[in-house]
C-alpha cells in the first residue's frame, strides 16, 4: 500500500512540476514564436501592395524570401554556441530585439537590392532561435515528456497565420505619416518584438537550479530526473559528440531530410498563398487576409498537438499516421472531383480551398518529431534483433543543438 502511495506521490510531483514549467516557459516561448513566424512570413501579405510599388518581379520576391534562410543557416550554429555559453535568457532576448529592429526596417525597402539585404539581415538576426529553444527545453523537460511541450511551441505556426494574415491585411489599410499600408504594417508588427525581449529577460530562467518559482522539492525532482536521463544516455552510448560525427550519422541525416521535405511545402504556402488567393477572384486585401487564414485555421492546431502523443518506443507515431491520413484525404478529394473545373470568383475559391486546407495537416503534425533528440528515450525502445539503437546527439561545446 505504501508503495502505491509513493508512486502516486511521485507522479503527482512530476505533473505539478511540469505543469509549472509549461505555463511559465512553454507559454512564453509560444508567444515568442508567434511573433517570430509573423515577422518571418508577413511579406506574403505585404507583397500584394509592395510588389507594384517598388517594381519587384516574382523572381526577385522569391529570391528575397529565400535569402532569409541563407542568413539563418550561416549564423545558426554560431548563434547556438553563444546561447550555450551565455544562457538562453539574454541570448533569446537579444535575438528578439535585433529581429524586431530589422523587421521594422523593412519599411525602408525601395528596390529589390534593399529587399535582398534586409531579408538576409532578418535571417541573421533570427538565426538560432528555434534550435536554441529546443536546446533550452532539453535542459528543462525529460525526453519522454518533451514532445508535448515542443508541440505547444509549434502550435504557434498555425496560430500566427490565423491571427497574422487578417491582422496584416487590416494594418495595410492605414496610411499614416505619409507611409504606404505595407510600410505601416512592418513598423507595427515589428515593434512588439522589442517589448517581448524585455519580457523574456524578466521571466525566462536559464537553468532548473535557478528556478525560484519552483518549490524546493519540485526543483530537486526535476534536476535529479534530468541528471538520471543524462547518465542513462551516456551509458547507452548516446553522448555528446563532434559535429563531424553527427552529420555522418544515418539517423541524423534521415531525420534532417524528412524535416527538409516538410519545410519546403510549408514555406511555399506561407510565402505565396495570398498571391494564389488573389488570382482566384477579385478580392480586397482584407478579404485575401481572411481567406489566407482558412487553410491553417485554428482546428489545424489539433494536427500539431498530435506531436504530443509521440513516444520514443512506438514504431508508428501519430504525426506520421496523420501525414498518411492527409494523403488519403487528398486522394478522396481527387476521386470525388475527377473532372471538375473550378469556376471563377467565389466558386473557384470554394473548389480550391478544400484542397488547400489539407496541405498543412500532415506537415504541421509531424514537426515535433524531429525535435526529439536522436537516442532520446532509448531505454523505452524495442530493440530489433537485439541490436542497440544508434544515435548521436548534435553537440555544441557539450550541449545538444537541435534544428
Amino acid at each position: 500500500m505504501s508503495g502505491n502511495t509513493g508512486v502516486a506521490d511521485h507522479d503527482e510531483l512530476a505533473r505539478t512540476t511540469l505543469r509549472k514549467v509549461t505555463w511559465r516557459l512553454g507559454v512564453l516561448l509560444f508567444f515568442v514564436y508567434v511573433l517570430n513566424y509573423l515577422d518571418r512570413t508577413n511579406i506574403s501579405i505585404a507583397k500584394l501592395k509592395m510588389q507594384p510599388d517598388i517594381a519587384l518581379s516574382e523572381t526577385a520576391f522569391g529570391l528575397g524570401a529565400g535569402l532569409f534562410f541563407v542568413g539563418y543557416v550561416l549564423f545558426e550554429v554560431p548563434s547556438n554556441m553563444i546561447l550555450y555559453r551565455v544562457g538562453a535568457r539574454y541570448w533569446i532576448a537579444r535575438i528578439m530585439f535585433t529581429w524586431g529592429l530589422v523587421s521594422m526596417a523593412m519599411f525602408l525597402v525601395r528596390d529589390e537590392w534593399s529587399f535582398y539585404a534586409l531579408r538576409f539581415l532578418l535571417g541573421v538576426a533570427e538565426a538560432g532561435l528555434v534550435p536554441g529553444v529546443i536546446l533550452y527545453l532539453s535542459q528543462w523537460v525529460p525526453a519522454v515528456r518533451r514532445a508535448r511541450l515542443i508541440s505547444v511551441f509549434y502550435i504557434a505556426v498555425p496560430v500566427s497565420t490565423v491571427i497574422g494574415a487578417p491582422l496584416s491585411s487590416w494594418l495595410m489599410g492605414f496610411t499614416p505619416w505619409g507611409l504606404t499600408g505595407w510600410q505601416f504594417m512592418f513598423l507595427v508588427e515589428g515593434f512588439p518584438c522589442l517589448v517581448m525581449a524585455f519580457v523574456v529577460v524578466r521571466f525566462l530562467t536559464d537553468k532548473p537550479a535557478q528556478a525560484t518559482w519552483l518549490s524546493e522539492r519540485q526543483r530537486a525532482w526535476l534536476i535529479a530526473e534530468l541528471d538520471r536521463e543524462e547518465e542513462a544516455n551516456s551509458a547507452g552510448g548516446h553522448r555528446a559528440g563532434s559535429l563531424h560525427a553527427a552529420v555522418r550519422d544515418r539517423g541524423v541525416l534521415g531525420m534532417s531530410f524528412a524535416f527538409f521535405a516538410m519545410i519546403i511545402p510549408l514555406y511555399a504556402m506561407a510565402f505565396f498563398l495570398p498571391t494564389i488567393v488573389r488570382q482566384m477572384g477579385s478580392f480586397s486585401t482584407a478579404q485575401i487576409g481572411w481567406l489566407t487564414a482558412i487553410p491553417v485555421r485554428v482546428r489545424r492546431a489539433r494536427d500539431v498537438a498530435a506531436g504530443a502523443q509521440f513516444r520514443p518506443h512506438r514504431r508508428t507515431h501519430p504525426p506520421l499516421r496523420g501525414a498518411r491520413a492527409g494523403r488519403c484525404r487528398r486522394a478522396r478529394v481527387r476521386r470525388a472531383e475527377p473532372h471538375r473545373v473550378p469556376a471563377a470568383g467565389a466558386d473557384r475559391v470554394h473548389a480550391g480551398r478544400g484542397r488547400l486546407h489539407l496541405h498543412p495537416a500532415g506537415v504541421l503534425g509531424a514537426r515535433a518529431v524531429p525535435a526529439q533528440r536522436p537516442g532520446d528515450g532509448h531505454r523505452h525502445r524495442v530493440h530489433h534483433r537485439g541490436r542497440q539503437p544508434r544515435g548521436v546527439r548534435l553537440a555544441v561545446h557539450g550541449g545538444p543543438d537541435q534544428g
